[in-house]
């Protein structure tokens, strides 16, 4: 019969051995922060009027590159400052 010793051993081994292949990628946060403001409300050609993105921009924000996050931001700001009301 083997030995407590072993056996634990034999379970570190197994379990360190499937922790490796299922080692999930470390987390990195997005360069480029969120401009939403939590006012989640979209107008007549879904444009959200809390921080002017569009419905498929705010879809997609999560697989954006940074370059195309700071496109989408150009976009809502120009949205923005064409309206004066435009919640901050």
């Amino acid at each position: 019969m083997p030995s407590r010793r072993a056996i634990l051993k034999s379970k570190l081994t197994k379990s360190w051995w499937f922790m490796s292949l299922s080692r999930p990628t470390p987390f990195r946060p997005p360069s480029t922060d969120s401009p939403c403001v939590r006012n989640c409300c979209l107008d007549n050609d879904d444009i959200c009027l809390g921080c002017g993105r569009s419905l498929e921009e705010i879809k997609g924000w999560g697989a954006y590159t940074d370059e195309e996050r700071n496109q989408v931001l150009k976009l809502a700001r120009k949205r923005r400052d064409r309206f004066p009301h435009w919640t901050p």
